[in-house]
């Protein structure tokens, strides 16, 4: 007698598509931090840096981290013409990884959600790749914030539906990544301010309801066993 506590729609359809049977299944979707909420209002009146923010964690196989680095050095090496562009890896400390013309990407490693957030609005484009069928919570958060994030799909999951910003990525491919990256500097370029007018497609991610309706009926069921 199981019951599933699943964190988004997305992993509860993949768990169900792979055969999965529980007892009983709650399912509660992502919300934004409170600890990042009191930062939105920034979103629109900070001035975005020629910034690209990753969320690099080497150690991690399932935010592919040799992906993201042969795609920004494949973008770094085609696209000269963003040689102005820093990009910043956020997540895990990693030395820093060279890209192309002496150019590298910088490792901040963990940050506060404070300094996360005021990165956030001084970013221009951002990059989570994630293989798994749960929606990771790095893109939500940059395309909330105002950043033409770029992510993968996996198996059923595609985040372009959660937010104008995103866009879900064809392939996996490097070179995939690199082009789709050139046309988010592009677009930022041609109008800084288009990309922090993006509106959300998740109905309850800014909410401040805690999001879990379940929990009467799960204290209710657990109560004999406590």
């Amino acid at each position: 007698p199981i019951h599933a506590l699943v964190n988004s729609s997305q992993l509860a359809t993949w768990l169900s598509m792979m055969g999965h049977a529980f007892e009983r299944v709650h399912v509660f979707e992502p919300r934004l931090s409170d600890a990042l909420r009191p930062f939105l209002d920034a979103v629109a009146t900070t001035p975005r840096k020629r910034r690209i923010l990753v969320y690099g964690r080497p150690t991690e196989d399932r935010n592919c981290f040799p992906i993201l680095r042969r795609g920004l050095q494949i973008w770094a090496s085609k696209y000269p013409e963003f040689s102005n562009w820093e990009v910043l890896s956020a997540g895990t400390a990693h030395p820093p990884v060279p890209l192309a013309e002496g150019r590298k990407m910088q490792s901040v490693g963990k940050m506060s959600l404070e300094d996360y957030a005021r990165t956030l609005c001084e970013t221009a484009v951002g990059i989570s790749l994630m293989a798994s069928p749960h929606p990771s919570y790095p893109p939500l958060e940059m395309a909330h914030f105002g950043l033409r994030t770029l992510t993968n799909g996996f198996a059923h999951k595609d985040l372009s539906n959660a937010h104008d910003n995103i866009l879900n990525l064809p392939d996996a491919r490097p070179e995939t990544l690199a082009e789709a990256l050139a046309d988010a500097c592009r677009a930022f370029e041609a109008d800084p301010a288009a990309a922090p007018r993006g509106q959300s497609r998740m109905a309850d991610y800014l909410s401040t309801d805690p999001g879990y309706p379940f929990m009467p009926a799960l204290v209710r069921d657990l109560a004999p066993f406590l």
